[in-house]
């Protein structure tokens, strides 16, 4: 994911959300207000028919953008715009969460790995040594001082200590 593709799915969500309120609006009290809600809408709605189309023709695969788009169009040529701008709301809404989590969890997971230390130290013929982390072996007995992050998963074979338990 990109700044563009945020700022992308940013932009088409505050189109759709105000074409949604500017099309329920005109059903209630304005009709024209309706024209200028699906003015907006159809605007946000062709990057979800490119992408529609680029699915189906190139990717060869259903994506959520293809039945998205259809009923998209089947409530516009049914005459439910409210509900045709709703769906197009709700899209780049879901999209927005997709993004959200997916950056959560890729920094999530640089986190998980930013703890592991460069450099273990391991006990070898009666020494310590110190290794690197990659280098660690599953026969390895690792030596670990109060305060650091146990390296690896294992089996305490001496010594005592409270342990702090995390991912």
């Amino acid at each position: 994911q990109t700044d563009d593709e945020k700022a992308i799915i940013n932009s088409h969500l505050t189109m759709s959300f105000t074409a949604f309120g500017l099309t329920a609006a005109g059903a209630l009290f304005a009709p024209p207000l309706t024209f200028v809600g699906l003015v907006m809408m159809l605007r946000s709605n062709v990057f979800i028919f490119k992408k529609a189309l680029h699915a189906i023709f190139k990717e060869k695969r259903s994506r959520i953008e293809i039945f998205d788009a259809i009923a998209i169009l089947t409530s516009l040529i049914s005459g439910y715009y409210v509900i045709s701008a709703l769906l197009d709301t709700l899209y780049f809404g879901a999209q927005k969460l997709r993004l959200k989590t997916e950056s959560d969890v890729k920094r999530k997971i640089f986190n998980i790995f930013a703890e592991y230390p460069k450099s273990v130290w391991i006990l070898k013929d009666g020494t310590e040594v110190n290794i690197a982390f990659e280098s660690l072996q599953v026969s390895d007995i690792v030596i670990v001082n109060a305060g650091e992050i146990i390296p690896a998963d294992g089996e305490i074979v001496g010594g005592s200590a409270n342990i702090q338990q995390s991912m």
